[in-house]
């Protein structure tokens, strides 16, 4: 089984232009995309090419299967992407994509990673209450 890593490393061209994470984040809309952002990489899922199964089998066979599958039916490099339940009886949202668009990591962006200045010195004046006096 390959990994996201492994994958995200082959072949990305236009991935690494200035902005390009940052738009993907702009593009995103729920319900017709999905987004992934990690340390090293941004992703941005469009469609649905597979569905991984929900059954009895295990997670990484039913990965195995629907990458196959997208491989089979003409998807370049397939991925799958989604999210997985901490309720194991619950079914996991994955799916291959019918379109993906790769961009390095978000915090990498020049456009969103733009230092912010420091903070201003905040002069700050505390008065209990009540009064200590008053909690003994």
């Amino acid at each position: 089984m390959t990994t996201v890593h492994e994958t995200l490393a082959r072949g990305e061209t236009a991935a690494g232009a200035v902005g390009v994470a940052t738009a993907l984040l702009d593009a995103y809309r729920p319900g017709a995309h999905r987004f992934f952002a990690s340390p090293t990489r941004t992703l941005l899922a469009e469609g649905t090419h597979t569905r991984v199964a929900h059954d009895e089998r295990p997670l990484t066979d039913r990965v195995r299967e629907a990458l196959g599958t997208a491989a089979a039916q003409g998807a370049a490099d397939p991925v799958v992407i989604g999210a997985i339940p901490f309720d194991r009886t619950a079914p996991a949202a994955l799916v291959v994509p019918a379109a993906l668009y790769r961009a390095p990591a978000l915090a990498a962006d020049p456009l969103i990673a733009l230092p912010a200045p420091p903070p201003e010195p905040v002069a700050w004046t505390l008065r209990p209450v009540p009064e200590p006096e008053r909690y003994a």
